[in-house]
């Protein structure tokens, strides 16, 4: 039975309608036609969690296979999928896998088949095609200041130049609440741009005027 769906073109700002004929013959194996098909369709690299709700017509896979990179390769079973390094193929995954950037993230209760990292090991991030890396080396990789390091709880009040400017502010009052993310590491304080830097590389202002820092105060 042959199939048809409207397509809107526009050729120089004027509005027609042309038949564009879908032939269930044209689906090639392992695929079958379907009058309301999903808008992102799964592959062995990636499965959305998320999708827009609408109704894509045409040839899609068959239960049990997926597209075996974009939506025009072909359909393969999903066993077949060659996972990527420090990966294992999972019928019933998360559909919110923990990420360097993101762990023990609200989810939506679902299997997701897939490439899944093994034990010891996370994603870098989201982005398609992340690797899986040691979860001891996850931290460190958040932080792109090689005079960085990330730590779980860190000072609300991180030491900055304007503290070597102005000493007074090295004795303001603090927050004790922990925060994470990354900080500079010890012998470091935050420079211009938010670098972390040596302090007798800042500099104090006097008359209007920069000058190296050249007295410690203890």
């Amino acid at each position: 039975m042959q199939k048809y769906f409207l397509q809107l073109l526009v050729p120089n700002n004027a509005y027609s309608f042309s038949m564009i004929k879908i032939n269930k013959s044209q689906c090639s194996d392992n695929e079958e036609y379907n009058e309301c098909g999903s808008a992102c369709q799964e592959n062995c690299t990636h499965t959305p969690a998320f999708c827009t709700l609408q109704c894509v017509p045409g040839c899609v896979c068959k239960k049990g296979f997926v597209r075996e990179t974009d939506d025009k390769s072909k359909c393969i079973p999903r066993s077949q999928c060659a996972c990527s390094v420090n990966e294992f193929f999972n019928e019933c995954g998360s559909a919110c896998p923990d990420t360097c950037a993101a762990r023990s993230q609200l989810c939506t209760r679902q299997c997701v088949p897939g490439c899944f990292c093994k034990d010891g090991f996370i994603r870098l991030n989201n982005q398609t095609g992340s690797p899986c890396i040691p979860e001891s080396e996850c931290n460190n990789s958040l932080c792109h200041d090689p005079n960085a390091e990330y730590t779980e709880c860190g000072s609300s009040c991180s030491q900055t130049c304007d503290d070597e400017r102005n000493p007074i502010q090295k004795f303001r009052l603090c927050s004790t609440v922990c925060r994470n993310g990354c900080f500079c590491k010890t012998g470091f304080v935050i420079g211009e741009n938010s670098q972390c830097v040596k302090p007798e590389t800042c500099c104090q202002t006097i008359n209007g005027l920069y000058k190296t820092c050249d007295t410690q105060v203890e």
